[in-house]
């Protein structure tokens, strides 16, 4: 409830602000696209291959479907199976209105001057550049709502993993912490509260120009998972010891390689 909640106040955040720039300081879509036209892109980014930007969109569309914390909000915190129908219209209908006004933004601030790196805080700058504070004080709130529900989530979803996967295994092996079993619960908000610690050490000693790279990483690692996920699908008679074979058989091919030998 706590994420919906926040999920529908950044989205109205952003769409307030994705109007702003739009339709008042700019004439409409056509204004935006015919002025940024108009500009020297070559001065703006380096040129790009197309195969990098497939593979960014590959990377991020199994990305929303194979993260842990997605699986967790889908899968573990779902006690109702019927909401997965809801989820179907919802879910693409949120995403399509979040990013109606991704590229007017972007290309709205490129267009007056804004530089590349800033491209984050775009949603900041634009609404403060005309001169309207309650619409930038609103843009931080609703970055902050997005925020706040982005740790929720994956403090949960790490505590969870932590407890099922590495305490659990531990106290059931050793009978000398049979006594851990009644204070399950106590320890999993101490993982929680490690995680946030941790991550905002992380990001504190880390420059952004880290952090970026670290998330496409992060990315390509459950990409993996995709042939595993569609075979579980639709083929019956597949086992988890051929999905874990099929994950770990690139590492394979990579020892055994002629280069390697």
């Amino acid at each position: 409830m706590a994420v919906a909640i926040e999920s529908i106040i950044k989205l109205i955040a952003f769409m307030s602000i994705g109007i702003f720039v739009t339709f008042f300081l700019y004439d409409g879509f056509d204004d935006i696209f015919n002025k940024f036209s108009c500009i020297n892109k070559t001065k703006i980014f380096p040129r790009a291959d197309a195969s990098v930007w497939v593979t960014y969109f590959a990377l991020s569309m199994s990305a929303i479907l194979l993260l842990p914390r997605q699986f967790h909000v889908s899968v573990i915190e779902n006690f109702k199976p019927r909401h997965i129908l809801t989820a179907m219209w919802l879910f693409p209908l949120y995403l399509f209105l979040i990013n109606i006004f991704v590229y007017p933004l972007a290309l709205g601030g490129l267009t007056i001057g804004l530089p590349v790196k800033d491209a984050d805080i775009f949603v900041l700058l634009l609404p403060k550049l005309g001169k309207i504070p309650w619409l930038t004080m609103f843009a931080f709130i609703g970055g902050f709502s997005a925020a706040t529900s982005m740790v929720i989530v994956c403090s949960m979803t790490l505590s969870t993993m932590v407890t099922n996967h590495i305490l659990l295994p531990i106290v059931i092996r050793i009978k000398l912490l049979n006594f851990v079993k009644g204070g399950l619960l106590y320890y999993k908000w101490v993982v929680v509260a490690s995680c946030i610690l941790f991550g905002y050490y992380l990001a504190s000693v880390l420059d952004n120009v880290y952090l970026v790279p670290m998330g496409m990483i992060s990315f390509a690692a459950v990409f993996q998972l995709i042939p595993s996920i569609v075979g579980g699908l639709f083929w019956s008679k597949g086992s988890k010891g051929g999905a874990l074979l099929g994950v770990m058989l690139p590492k394979s091919q990579d020892i055994f390689s002629p280069q390697k030998r």
